[in-house]
């Protein structure tokens, strides 16, 4: 599973496992055949809590397309992730890698096909997943509690349902860095050739970057005034996610 999550062909982990006397097709059949729904693996050990210090809990979301086999022909299967932690760990990163503290993650399957055994959509039964990982975190009510994604239109309904459920807690939602900024250089092209352009896509990124969200929505208001008609959808967006 953990192969497949990393994007590899079935080739590549034949070749990762030469001896262990597998076939393309026993692979398939082990992925297909895998307890997707089983929670087990979401444990509490001596029922601790992980403590939140600096009280935000980070919920990152995305999704992400699996190729598998089926009737002998390869499809691509969409599979959300989740990923939960309380920050960077900075003892444990490196100038070019940042390791986040406690981190922990549930998945689902999106295909449509795809059956549930509570017969709940794929979409509430990942809420529930969630839900579930959420549990093992201290979080009490001044909590703040900041969901990250790439805006996909189910990963905002996963952002209601928590809010729905912490209704007494800060629940925010947002793009991430990889996505905000690929929607920055969507807003700001030709940044070779364009001078406004460049300097507005490198504050935005700044400000981005240091938390100055005030300065970064009005860098991002001042805009209108310059970026062609185009690329108004993407500024709107990008405003609205902040």
């Amino acid at each position: 599973m953990s192969f497949m999550g990393d994007g590899k062909r079935y080739k590549d982990i034949l070749d990762t496992v030469e001896n262990a006397n597998l076939s393309e097709r026993i692979i398939s059949n082990i992925f297909k055949n895998a307890d997707l729904e089983e929670t087990d693996y979401i444990s509490n050990k001596n029922n601790n809590k992980i403590k939140i210090p600096n009280n935000v809990l980070y919920i990152q979301i995305d999704g992400a397309f699996v190729p598998m086999r089926e009737n002998k022909k390869r499809v691509e299967n969409k599979i959300f992730l989740s990923t939960m932690h309380v920050g960077v760990d900075e003892e444990k990163s490196t100038k070019t890698r940042k390791k986040m503290k406690k981190k922990n993650g549930v998945f689902q399957m999106m295909n449509k096909n795809h059956k549930n055994k509570n017969n709940k959509s794929n979409i509430d039964n990942f809420i529930d997943k969630i839900f579930k990982l959420m549990d093992i975190y201290d979080i009490n009510e001044d909590t703040k509690i900041l969901i990250l994604s790439d805006g996909e239109k189910q990963i905002k309904k996963i952002y209601r349902a928590v809010k729905a459920k912490y209704k007494n807690n800060k629940v925010s939602y947002s793009l991430d860095k990889f996505h905000l900024t690929s929607i920055f250089k969507k807003i700001y092209p030709f940044q070779n050739k364009n001078k406004e352009n460049r300097e507005a896509y490198h504050k935005a990124v700044d400000y981005f970057f240091n938390g100055k969200y005030e300065e970064l929505l009005q860098c991002l208001e001042d805009s209108k005034f310059f970026i062609s008609d185009s690329k108004l959808d993407f500024l709107n967006k990008a405003i609205t996610l902040i």
